[in-house]
């Protein structure tokens, strides 16, 4: 006995749930990441760095993953671990580089770490991102 042919309506029906079961998915695993950096943002606020940094560390997905490395650099700047700090906002900076904080506060960092240069030419580009942005503690326009 021959298996009929999907009609046109069912065949889209079909598609259709598939997508939203995607959809669903990619929902849930987007909102896991979310409270994972809501947790870790508490965690910092409290003072618990390391535990901030490996609850961000947990995050390794778009659009949550960017903000996980904002997350774990402001961590190891409060924790005093300017390079390491200098590595997370690099990375951070290079999936948004058009963030005008993000680049004033790794150009801070890096002047904590004794890169000047470095820390000038991120302050420059933050200024250029914001013109309006007051210059912190240490540089010169």
């Amino acid at each position: 006995m021959p298996v009929p042919a999907l009609s046109r309506e069912r065949l889209l029906a079909i598609l259709v749930a598939g997508a939203c079961l995607l959809t669903a998915g990619w929902l849930a695993l987007h909102a896991r990441d979310e409270s994972a950096l809501r947790a870790a943002n508490t965690l910092g606020l409290q003072g618990h760095y390391a535990a901030a940094a490996a609850r961000a560390g947990t995050v390794h997905r778009a659009p949550a993953e960017g903000r996980a490395l904002r997350v774990q650099a402001y961590a190891a700047v409060a924790a005093g671990e300017v390079r390491a700090a200098a590595a997370l906002f690099a990375r951070a900076a290079a999936r948004d580089p058009r963030d005008w904080e993000l680049q004033r506060d790794w150009a801070r960092t890096l002047l904590a770490a004794g890169r000047r240069e470095a820390a000038a030419r991120h302050m420059a580009a933050a200024l250029a991102l914001n013109p309006r942005m007051a210059l912190p503690p240490g540089f010169r326009y």
